[in-house]
């Protein structure tokens, strides 16, 4: 109810609905029906005070929430879980379910339903935290070719600390 509050006290001030819409509060279409009820119910007017949540709440209530769809893959569920675990792609997951079980859903709805499982077990991470000159980073593959001078190519070995320039090589 803050939002409509907000957008009714700029309205009083006499902004365009273009200028509210700008702010980020909502819409313009929205914008043109909160100023449609407002003017109705003569809460622009500067001299009456502002509506009271429970007039705003009865005016525009809340949204009605939406149906909750069941997933396609959910039959599968158990065993897509086990796939995602193994490291699966889901695109070869949803090869699967097609091949195995005639499935007929997008591969989308699969998307979606590894992305539910994967927020549902979201990884561990943690900081490294070390003093300054306590690790080195280390290049274990081959390092880009590239020429210093003319005629001359550098390369890093592998598993050279790029930290110093002693490990690479330079022929001509």
């Amino acid at each position: 109810m803050y939002e409509y509050r907000q957008v009714i006290v700029r309205m009083r001030l006499g902004e365009s609905d273009r200028a509210i819409a700008q702010i980020g509060l909502m819409g313009r279409r929205k914008v043109r029906g909160v100023r449609d009820q407002a003017s109705s119910r003569g809460w622009l007017d500067p001299d009456r005070q502002l509506p009271n949540d429970t007039e705003l709440n009865a005016c525009f209530g809340t949204a009605p929430p939406r149906a909750q769809m069941t997933s396609q893959v959910e039959p599968h569920a158990d065993e897509v879980k086990e796939w995602c675990g193994l490291g699966i792609k889901g695109t070869t997951i949803h090869q699967a379910l097609r091949r195995k079980y005639g499935f007929t859903g997008s591969y989308s709805s699969v998307r979606r339903f590894l992305q539910g499982v994967a927020a549902a077990h979201p990884q561990a991470t943690t900081v490294l935290d070390f003093e300054p000159g306590d690790v080195a980073q280390v290049d274990f593959g081959a390092g880009p070719v590239k020429s210093s001078r003319p005629g001359f190519l550098s390369w890093c070995w592998p598993g050279a600390d790029i930290s110093t320039p002693n490990w690479c090589v330079i022929r001509r």
